[in-house]
């Protein structure tokens, strides 16, 4: 009996160390950086990010952008907790044996489902954090084809809740806002 309750015991915390070792965690470095672990095979794969901090001084992680408006490139800048939480919802995905896109598709309606729209700039971050978790997963990072297929995904899936980010020419500056990918895309 009391081999059995141990038996319980251990398996339980099998179990809880199976459960912590999916989880996706951070920290900073002395310099600014960005630690994030991301769990592999029984151990802790680390990627290095860049940091700023905001006018209102919360530390933002930058992460690889295409403005789809402008069709470019850039570095944007997000809410380091928030892109841990795309991260997460990549690795979660992508590591039950999920193939990308449907990685990417379950990310956006969990996004919708909060917020009611998909914004391109979110849609790129959550690009982004998948491209992250597959290149510690499959060893992958295609950036660039991958942008361009999840925008098409987006347009074909989710086109009603989708808004692309314009950006207009004002006395203070380009100035950014959203239009409908319904409208933008006509």
């Amino acid at each position: 009996m009391l081999y059995f309750i141990a038996g319980l015991f251990l398996e339980n915390i099998n179990l809880l160390i199976f459960v912590v070792m999916r989880k996706v965690s951070y920290q900073y470095t002395n310099s600014g950086k960005l630690l994030i672990n991301i769990p592999l095979n029984g151990t802790s794969k680390v990627l290095y990010a860049d940091t700023v901090v905001s006018p209102e001084g919360d530390r933002c992680i930058i992460y690889d952008n295409y403005i789809v408006s402008l069709n470019q490139r850039c570095q944007n800048a997000t809410d380091v907790d928030f892109y841990i939480e795309k991260v997460q919802q990549a690795y979660d995905n992508m590591v039950s044996g999920i193939s990308w896109m449907d990685t990417i598709k379950n990310m956006v309606c969990s996004h919708i489902e909060k917020y009611g729209r998909i914004i391109d700039t979110d849609l790129m971050m959550m690009t982004s954090a998948l491209v992250k978790v597959r290149h510690v997963v499959c060893g992958t990072a295609l950036t660039e084809s991958l942008e361009l297929e999840v925008l098409i995904m987006a347009k074909e899936y989710f086109a009603s809740y989708l808004f692309i980010t314009i950006y207009n020419r004002t006395p203070m500056g380009f100035q950014p806002s959203i239009i409908s990918a319904l409208d933008y895309f006509k």
